[in-house]
């Protein structure tokens, strides 16, 4: 009778261990899982603060530059004249910031450059032009570029384009954020960013409330349009033509159907020209050669001096006035505008021309290694280059009109001969030779007739008048 409690005693003992022994495993296996979560959170949010420094730096990148500005640059189109060129083996050396920006011949792009375009495609700037599928630039959603304005900044009163927006709509308070662009940059930035006007834009900000009083577009929306993050993989370029495929990584575009953009590209400037899905055929890939062969590079005097150091031969055909512009297109490619009322008109009317950056808050920091030292190349043959000819003083100088003859027939019948040549000058008329070197012989594609003080004149071959500007 003594030993059966103490049996009964050591059984209850062994169930009260037992017990704990399973507590203990269930406890463990819980931390297990908390410790898990915290980590799986904890890299969430590491992950998402990347993210958003990534656009916070991207979207600041203006302002920071902006006050990094030199305030000397005041000479509009003398800037920096005096600086030394650059040494490009230093630059490869010492990764100078010019690198930020990378050229190149055609082919693949490099690792770093498609890291570059995804800082670029995650910026406000140019999100938006990744949100819906197109193969024409007039068919982009602007409604969804301009959904948290692009990048740009309004520069009217905020509180008097709400109160305005408010009384359009008939309402009393804002239900989310509201963007607001003013007019002149909508036209602008689709100017810069498509070559078209924005009046041939067939999806326009229809759903956005106008303002008149602030010649504004107005749109009250949610907090963001952002989808998830863009991430490239793969991409090359041809005739400045990229073509670039890239996906979506996290939120819930993860996962959709590989995209393809095309587009051109000026430093930091891109210029759409399609956004499709990834699904190729061969009819995609025939699509994407004829547009890398049929696109037409603008009218420059030198078109890819950003992208190679230019040479004595490159300069030496050239007079004063065309050294003087070939050396301010290279600002002009950025966005500068000029105090010089000729050099101001010239660019304005180039199509590439987007002038948005005032001569005051010019930096040469924004230029990369090859216009640094093609700058500094130009200037030196200024100074003893001979002065235009008298006839071309009151228009456009022979090397302008071969290049408007090159556009001219390149858009008309989607071939860009090789050669334009002025065959013979009477007065104003210009007659101009375009051709190709076959080696035994040439392949005339046209003769032109043209005025230089209009760029209008007659085909000589086809018949009928043309302008050399359409």
């Amino acid at each position: 009778m003594k030993k059966r409690p103490v049996r009964q005693f050591v059984i209850i003992l062994m169930i009260i261990l037992f017990s704990f022994t399973l507590c203990g495993c269930a406890v463990t296996d819980l931390a297990g899982e908390v410790i898990e979560t915290m980590r799986s959170d904890r890299d969430k949010e590491d992950t998402k603060e990347k993210r958003t420094s990534r656009r916070k730096k991207n979207d600041g990148d203006d302002d920071s530059d902006e006050a990094a500005n030199d305030s000397g640059n005041e000479d509009d189109n003398d800037a920096d004249d005096s600086a030394d060129p650059v040494d490009e083996e230093a630059d490869e050396a010492n990764g100078s910031a010019d690198d930020e920006v990378s050229y190149h011949a055609d082919g693949e792009l490099t690792s770093q450059e498609l890291s570059e375009l995804d800082t670029l495609f995650n910026s406000e700037s140019y999100y938006g032009f990744l949100l819906t599928e197109y193969q024409d630039p007039r068919d982009i959603d602007w409604s969804q570029v301009f959904y948290l304005g692009a990048g740009l900044s309004y520069s009217g009163s905020y509180e008097e384009a709400e109160m305005e927006y408010l009384k359009q709509v008939g309402a009393t308070e804002l239900l989310g954020d509201l963007t607001v662009v003013s007019e002149k940059d909508v036209e602008s930035y689709v100017r810069a960013t498509t070559g078209y006007d924005y009046k041939e834009m067939r999806h326009p900000l229809s759903r956005w409330t106008y303002l008149p009083g602030c010649r504004a577009y107005a749109f009250d929306h949610g907090d963001t349009n952002y989808i998830s993050e863009v991430s490239t993989f793969r991409g090359s370029v041809r005739d400045n033509v990229y073509t670039v495929h890239y996906g979506h990584i996290g939120g819930f575009g993860e996962g959709t159907t590989p995209f393809t953009v095309t587009f051109t590209r000026n430093g930091q400037t891109l210029r759409f020209l399609s956004n499709r899905s990834s699904e190729y055929d061969e009819a995609s890939a025939a699509y994407e050669e004829d547009l890398a062969d049929t696109y037409v590079q603008p009218d420059y005097i030198i078109y890819d001096s950003d992208s190679r150091k230019l040479t004595d031969y490159d300069l030496s055909g050239l007079n004063a006035r065309e050294l003087r512009i070939a050396r301010n297109e290279i600002y002009a490619r950025h966005g500068r505008m000029f105090k010089d009322k000729e050099l101001q008109d010239y660019f304005d009317g180039k199509s590439w021309y987007y002038g948005y950056i005032s001569p005051s808050q010019w930096s040469e920091k924004n230029l990369n290694q090859y216009e640094a030292y093609n700058v500094n190349l130009i200037s030196k043959y200024e100074k003893n280059a001979p002065a235009p000819d008298a006839s071309a003083s009151s228009g456009y100088t022979n090397n302008e009109l071969c290049q408007m003859a090159l556009n001219y027939y390149s858009r008309h019948y989607g071939y860009r001969p090789g050669i334009a040549e002025v065959d013979s000058v009477n007065g104003n008329m210009v007659t101009i030779h375009l051709y190709d070197d076959m080696g035994t012989h040439t392949a005339t594609s046209a003769w032109y007739e043209i005025d230089r003080t209009t760029g209008k004149g007659t085909d000589e071959i086809m018949g009928g008048k043309i302008d050399l500007n359409r």
